[in-house]
């Protein structure tokens, strides 16, 4: 060497996942071999996997007349690991073809080769009778010192187990089991998993040579019982289980706490006896297995594939070798790795479940397997080509409704159908709600939310916006207006807030959206603890940690900048807990649709900006409008008028107009006699002792404007 072999061995290592090891008869009969030429890379010849170490012992026979092979045998060990069998034929001769037939090719398992040796100077000589699975071994004295020890040599990590089905010893500590123990001498480092005479249970160690034996004991005594031992690097773990009604590990029970365990390679496992004591204990011990530890499961997620659908079936594989113990299952879970969208799996735990994608493309799912101490993966390719996801041609609006009313949501879909719906609250969900319009039915404060719609076809899914569905308890809710009848540019205005409950409020906030460019001055009346600060723009919040009465009535006065334009909406939403339930209340209306006001009073028909006695009485004979002998003060539109209005005799409630005569704080469509009263204050504004009829706007008052100049 150095060979292409020495390669091989760490290649073989590395893909069974066990150390390289050197193994020290290979290695001593290497030495023998080259004597004084040894190099250092001819011992690399004696490195093999852990697992793999197998000396080769070579045979040849004469054939006899008969094909049987008895003309005579010699025998040649070589000094080589084993890595492979197989029949070969060789020629020395370069450039010349060599042929063999070969027949009565047989490959016969060798079997484990085990040991069965006395330990120390035990008092009578132990025995070890085999039948079959079974084994009657009979020994003295005490393990930590003597005893009978029936063993295989093993490198790496390890699993032994067996089954106790009997023992004849009546000392306290007389005991059978497994045994895991340094191929030193004697006081080897070593741990037994025993079920002794009168403890049960009996995990014995020593962890280093030369060192005490300490013990952790205690459990059901009645046998059979089952045993075992495991090897983890530096480390040892005994276990035990009473026998089940199928003769197999019922449970496994931890027995004591693990321990250091310092050896060298190879070590020794296998079964062991003793008797503590100088009489014979006889132990019937069956099924032994000793399995090398723990090795990472062999995973496949499957083969990929292109398909035409977003829905698609996935399927994986797995085989592990059942260690480590516990936990001695493999959990296993999906994932995405890349791809343009999301994938929702049906079962992400199970090896065989559906998976949804939410767009057509190419996309890498990824199969985790986890045995307790290992985790593997294995990636596969899904190309999905399903066309285009759809679209939200119409999405579900917010509405707010009182306690046992109905709400029916709707969605409108746009795209290649068909399509499949599921609505979710806040999220979740909903059980059957899988139609394009969902119906709240006798709604109760519990539905409250936010509600949205997930539409699929076959390229894929969308979510709508959020429609947040408001419901209101008997007594409860939340509105807002304006002061005035309009808004004016480089002027302020002052909107109006109301909130009524029953109950108990342990928690409040107002939160105001204003249009682009308003900002906030001043606020009376709410009492809350945190308020918008001088300036404010868009988002302005109220909260309360001292809970006010009900009502709470408070106004705000907001500043409104030059050049706006159109109508403008203001939304308010109220977030209150009451008697435990959390509320969300859209304050009405919603929104508040706030037009263009005027900068003169509507009784002001020629803009002076004085109140005259002329059109004093133009409001006056709105005022006396009749039906029949009623008075009712009602009015409507009439562009050919002076002020825009015409009497409505015909009329005798209210009504909606936009605009409203800002004589008609009420906005009834009405006039009556506090609001004629309102103009004549007006009209009769003073500049000493001459009356004026002087007035100008501000934004607090009940029509938006105020006496004097």
């Amino acid at each position: 060497g150095p060979t292409d072999d020495d390669v091989t061995a760490a290649g073989v290592a590395e893909a069974l996942r066990v150390p390289l090891v050197r193994d020290p008869d290979l290695a001593e009969r290497l030495r023998s071999h080259f004597g004084e030429r040894l190099r250092p890379a001819h011992l690399k010849m004696a490195d093999a996997p852990a697992r793999g170490l197998t000396a080769l012992d070579a045979f040849r026979s004469d054939d006899d007349d008969g094909g049987g092979g008895s003309g005579g045998e010699t025998k040649r060990r070589s000094p080589f690991p084993l890595l492979a069998v197989a029949c070969a034929a060789t020629n020395a001769t370069v450039n010349t073809t060599a042929s063999a037939t070969f027949d009565n090719v047989a490959l016969t398992p060798a079997g484990v080769a085990l040991v069965d040796e006395d330990l120390g100077t035990p008092g009578p000589a132990g025995s070890t009778v085999v039948n079959g699975s079974s084994c009657t071994i009979a020994a003295s004295g005490s393990l930590g010192d003597s005893g009978r020890f029936r063993f295989q040599q093993f490198v790496g990590d390890v699993t032994v187990t067996a089954r106790l089905v009997s023992h004849t010893g009546s000392s306290l500590s007389a005991k059978g089991g497994v045994m895991i123990r340094d191929a030193s001498a004697d006081a080897a480092p070593h741990g037994m998993m025993g079920i002794a005479h009168s403890w049960g249970g009996y995990f014995t160690w020593r962890n280093v040579i030369g060192g005490s034996t300490a013990t952790s004991y205690g459990s059901s005594k009645v046998n059979p019982q089952w045993i075992r031992l495991v090897r983890e690097g530096d480390t040892l773990t005994a276990f035990r289980s009473l026998n089940s009604a199928t003769n197999t590990p019922s449970a496994w029970v931890k027995q004591g706490s693990s321990q250091v365990f310092s050896a060298g390679a190879p070590i020794h496992v296998g079964l062991a006896v003793d008797s503590a004591a100088t009489a014979l204990n006889t132990v019937v011990l069956d099924n032994l297995s000793v399995v090398p530890g723990n090795v990472a499961p062999v995973v496949s997620s499957g083969a990929g594939g292109t398909y035409p659908t977003v829905a698609i079936a996935v399927a994986g594989t797995v085989s592990d070798d059942g260690q480590p113990t516990p936990p001695g299952a493999v959990t296993t879970l999906w994932s995405r790795v890349s791809g343009p969208g999301t994938v929702t799996f049906g079962d992400a735990s199970s090896l065989a479940t559906n998976a949804l994608f939410s767009g057509s493309g190419t996309y890498v799912l990824r199969l985790t397997a986890d045995d307790g101490q290992v985790s593997v993966f294995a990636d596969s390719t899904y190309v999905i080509s399903a066309g285009a996801p759809p679209t939200i041609a119409t999405a579900p609006t917010s509405q707010q409704i009182g306690a046992g009313g109905t709400v029916t949501l709707s969605v409108v879909a746009g795209g290649v159908g068909p399509f499949t719906y599921q609505w979710q609250q806040d999220g979740v969900n909903i059980g059957g709600a899988t139609a394009a319009s969902y119906a709240l039915t006798a709604v109760q404060v519990s539905q409250a939310g936010s509600y949205t719609v997930v539409v699929r076809n076959s390229g894929g899914s969308v979510t709508s916006s959020s429609a947040v569905v408001g419901v209101v308890p008997a007594g409860t809710g939340a509105a807002h207006q304006a002061v005035a009848v309009g808004y004016v540019g480089s002027t302020q205005l002052t909107l109006e807030h109301t909130l009524t409950f029953a109950g108990a409020a342990t928690a409040l906030d107002w939160q105001m959206v204003l249009p682009a460019g308003w900002s906030f001055v001043s606020e009376t009346g709410s009492g809350a603890q945190v308020k918008p600060s001088l300036s404010m723009q868009n988002l302005l919040t109220w909260s309360w940690t001292t809970m006010p009465a009900s009502p709470l009535i408070f106004r705000v006065v907001v500043s409104v900048p030059a050049g706006q334009s159109g109508s403008q909406q203001v939304v308010s939403l109220v977030n209150l807990v009451l008697g435990g339930s959390a509320l969300r209340l859209l304050a009405q209306a919603d929104p508040l649709v706030i037009v263009v006001g005027v900068a003169r009073h509507g009784a002001d028909t020629d803009a002076s900006g004085l109140i005259s006695l002329v059109e004093l009485t133009r409001v006056i004979e709105l005022y006396n409008v009749r039906n029949g002998t009623v008075r009712t003060g009602a009015y409507k539109l009439n562009a050919a008028t002076e002020d825009g209005f015409d009497s409505d005799p015909a009329r005798s409630g209210t009504a909606t107009l936009t605009p409203h005569h800002t004589a008609d704080t009420n906005r009834d469509a009405l006039i009556g006699l506090l609001e004629l009263t309102r103009v004549i204050e007006l009209y009769n504004v003073r500049a000493g002792t001459a009356r004026t009829g002087a007035y100008h706007l501000q934004a607090d008052t009940e029509d938006g404007f105020a006496p004097g100049p």
